[in-house]
């Protein structure tokens, strides 16, 4: 490594969370699990939250300008190259969007994809290898949950849209894999906001995906990032992804992991 990686200034749809405050470790016990009652919008606000979601041209055309998940890997790439790093590891990285924007980046020299798919695996391997190289570009079909032997080490990692397919055992072991074994320097999560829901138009209790094990609140998510951060020693930022409601914050939420070299 010929830099140490930088951590973004927070900004306003953000804030950083020390951990060196009194009571931290009564921080994510202190969530309430929110008592939800049948919630009835006005239709204009359930189009804008979907808008929100999925952006049409402005010519009008069914053709999709951006997505909340363009947004996702616009703002992850962002921090990403904010931070300095130039080894990143994306844990379950499906068919590899992310991938593919980061390798639109020099400073990337190292790229690794893991995954539990081999088909997600082998739509990756066809559209991003012969473009990147062996050298830079690595794809390994394993479970991102269990620590790979011999896996060098990489400056950041990424779980983007992942956790929330993990049960609570499962999401515990993908913690102690990311920032007890491989302890990048930097390290992204992201999840949905499953306060956003309602105005998506989702009955109370139904999930954004069949396969999602869970979805939190706000609350709960800045709970879970905080006791992390500090069980394993780092501090973490938390804010949103894509445009938020003034009531129910913004579709996507984040977590920004970070510890000294």
């Amino acid at each position: 490594m010929t830099r140490k990686p930088r951590h973004p200034a927070p900004s306003s749809c953000s804030s950083w969370i020390s951990l060196r405050f009194e009571g931290a470790e009564h921080a994510e016990s202190a969530w309430r699990k929110r008592v939800h009652r049948p919630l009835v919008f006005p239709r204009r606000r359930r189009d804008a939250a979907i808008i929100a979601l999925t952006r049409i041209s402005p010519s009008g055309s069914p053709a999709m300008k951006a997505t909340l998940h363009d947004e996702r890997l616009d703002l992850v790439t962002g921090l990403l190259l904010q931070s300095g790093a130039g080894s990143v590891l994306d844990l379950g990285c499906g068919a590899g969007r992310l991938l593919a924007s980061l390798l639109r980046h020099p400073q990337f020299a190292r790229v690794t994809g893991i995954d539990v798919s081999a088909d997600a695996l082998a739509v990756a391997r066809h559209e991003l290898q012969p473009r990147a190289g062996q050298s830079r570009l690595q794809l390994m079909h394993a479970n991102c949950t269990r620590p790979l032997d011999g896996l060098p080490f990489h400056e950041a990692a990424t779980m983007v849209e992942t956790i929330e397919h993990f049960d609570p055992g499962v999401l515990s072991a993908a913690e102690r894999t990311l920032f007890a074994c491989y302890r990048p320097y930097v390290a992204i999560v992201t999840t949905p906001n499953r306060e956003y829901n309602p105005l998506l138009g989702l009955p109370e209790g139904r999930l954004r995906d069949p396969d999602h094990r869970f979805e939190w609140d706000r609350s709960r998510f800045r709970a879970w990032a905080v006791g992390v951060a500090r069980r394993n020693g780092y501090a973490v930022r938390v804010g949103g992804i894509g445009e938020p409601d003034d009531e129910f914050g913004a579709p996507g939420q984040y977590a920004y992991f970070s510890r000294d070299p």
